[in-house]
């Protein structure tokens, strides 16, 4: 399963294969690696790390099988795009 990311700014919508933090004098930001695009811009690197941790366990809830009553297993029907949140 993908999961897209949208940007703090809505302006950006990115399919991404790889997230990293830069540190910065005025913070940190969230940035794609791929594209080089600012994804989110935080006060601190604390901050950065816990957007980022929300974004791993994201991927994990979307890589999850729920087993119905009777055995059968389906997808878990969560949204794909994860909205990077504001300061």
């Amino acid at each position: 399963m993908d999961l897209w990311v949208r940007s703090q700014d809505k302006m950006v919508l990115t399919r991404n294969v790889g997230i990293r933090i830069v540190l910065e004098q005025e913070g940190a930001s969230v940035v794609d690696e791929t594209n080089d695009y600012i994804l989110g811009m935080y006060n601190t690197e604390k901050r950065a790390l816990e957007v980022l941790n929300e974004i791993h366990q994201r991927l994990i809830d979307l890589q999850t099988i729920e087993y119905t009553r009777d055995y059968r297993f389906t997808k878990r029907n969560l949204d794909c795009v994860y909205e990077m949140p504001k300061e």
